[in-house]
């Protein structure tokens, strides 16, 4: 489900996503839900209607009843808890965006382990970017 607002030419979108994923070092897909908000940011410096960029907030969410009881119990601890991107415009260079994105990841794997695989999902992530096409 998802919710859309424009005011003043500004642009916003607000999505829930589910379904299974399968980390790295885990022998099953784990479910997961996550709350994704986006934001057309306006440049204020000039009285054109131009946009700037954009950012999107993700906060990991879980499915409970109206008792406040998780309903899938077998899902797994490690999470993007909360997570920020930022994509700006980069003035005189249509092709290019200033990108930016920030994670806090909760897990019980020992840290040696999350650092190397935090490593190699940040690469992989900028490289999937890169590939795609416009």
């Amino acid at each position: 489900s998802h919710g859309t607002a424009r005011s003043n030419t500004k642009i916003s979108i607000t999505k829930v996503c589910h379904g299974k994923n399968k980390p790295p070092l885990v022998r099953k897909a784990v479910p997961y839900m996550t709350f994704f908000h986006g934001e057309e940011l306006q440049n204020n410096n000039d009285n054109t209607n131009n946009s700037k960029g954009y950012m999107m907030v993700t906060r990991s969410v879980q499915l409970v009843d109206s008792n406040g009881i998780v309903q899938d119990a077998k899902s797994y601890a490690s999470e993007i808890t909360i997570g920020s991107t930022l994509f700006l415009n980069i003035e005189g260079h249509d092709d290019l965006t200033f990108f930016i994105n920030a994670n806090y990841v909760k897990s019980p794997l020992p840290a040696y382990i999350m650092k190397k695989v935090g490593l190699s999902s940040a690469v992989h992530f900028v490289n999937w970017i890169r590939s795609v096409k416009t």
